[in-house]
């Protein structure tokens, strides 16, 4: 399947320019900061000076702290980056709630842990969606593509899992079915790792 060609990196990157001199440069320093603070193991993301301190998982809706994977070591971690910019992702939206509310409630029981970060560049385009379309699984906001960059990935939606000693199970790129047979019977797998 291949993915709305508006929902890569390149094509955030090129609205950014358009947009002024202050996001690219913000984005130019996360350039920096990734090169010279972060390598290509999910290991460097797990020490990543992006921090969230909680021991229990997040509640639902737009967290109002960064992403610290190191703080979920122990859980098998679905990591789900969307944009509400990207067509895809907002069409896929409805099939992850019907997911976390359905399978992933009985999957959590075996260490399962759903958490989605938002690739938007503008906060408020993020806070108007979920004013509307209020999501009942925790949201994080990373405008600058942190967690994309530290992953090595490219363009969303991308869902990564990290098992629970925080290296890369897999990476799924494009829209899901999140009721599918298959995608179930593959997070059923990881879960009972």
């Amino acid at each position: 399947m291949t993915s709305d060609p508006r929902c890569s990196a390149r094509y955030a990157e090129k609205r950014m320019h358009s947009w002024g001199t202050g996001p690219v440069q913000l984005r130019l320093a996360g350039y920096l900061l990734n090169f010279l603070f972060v390598s290509a193991s999910v290991a460097a993301l797990l020490i990543y000076p992006v921090t969230y301190a909680a021991a229990a998982p997040p509640s639902a809706g737009l967290q109002h702290s960064a992403l610290n994977l190191s703080d979920y070591r122990g859980s098998v971690i679905v990591l789900h980056l969307w944009a509400t910019w990207c067509r895809p992702c907002v069409r896929g939206i409805p099939s992850l709630v019907r997911f976390y509310k359905g399978p992933y409630q009985r999957m959590k029981q075996k260490g399962l842990l759903l958490l989605t970060v938002s690739n938007d560049v503008r906060r408020k385009d993020l806070t108007n969606y979920l004013a509307s379309h209020p999501l009942p699984f925790p949201v994080f906001y990373d405008s600058l593509g942190t967690v994309n960059e530290a992953l090595k990935l490219r363009g969303v939606p991308h869902t990564v899992v990290i098992d629970r000693n925080g290296q890369v199970l897999g990476r799924l790129l494009g829209g899901q079915n999140w009721q599918s047979n298959e995608l179930l019977a593959l997070l059923n797998t990881y879960a009972d790792r």
